[in-house]
């Protein structure tokens, strides 16, 4: 299991920017995925889930602001990923997300959860050509 205390992450709304038509990744969101992985990589020391895993988000609530909760859950996906925490962000088979009153920022869990048996796509088979055919 890892489990940390991350700051608020920016919303999924905000993680890119376009200008000129080129799209980049936001200044907001590199500045919080640096601080975030800091924090994530010492809290995971070393740990990682090499497969399925069921995620919990509490984040804080921030009064007098109409926000989407789930925007929350993307970066957050994402950070577990790049930092190494997870294999693969596509692995997590179950998410718990909630407000939270009396937490700063975002506290993240992650703990491996083989909930549904993942079904590998069957190998395509070679097609007949006319020569193998004749």
């Amino acid at each position: 299991m890892i489990c940390a205390t991350l700051p608020l992450p920016p919303s999924a709304n905000r993680m890119w920017r376009k200008a000129r038509n080129r799209v980049h990744i936001a200044p907001a969101y590199e500045a919080w995925k640096a601080s975030a992985g800091l924090i994530l990589n010492v809290a995971a020391a070393g740990k990682r889930i090499d497969g399925p895993y069921a995620l919990s988000l509490r984040v804080g609530c921030m009064t007098g602001r109409r926000l989407d909760l789930d925007n929350y859950l993307k970066p957050v996906n994402d950070l577990l990923q790049s930092c190494g925490a997870v294999r693969n962000d596509s692995d997590c088979q179950a998410i718990d997300l909630a407000w939270a009153t009396g937490v700063q920022g975002a506290v993240v869990t992650v703990t491996a959860a083989d909930l549904i048996p993942r079904i590998e796509p069957k190998p395509k088979r070679a097609r007949k050509t006319e020569a193998t055919s004749a």
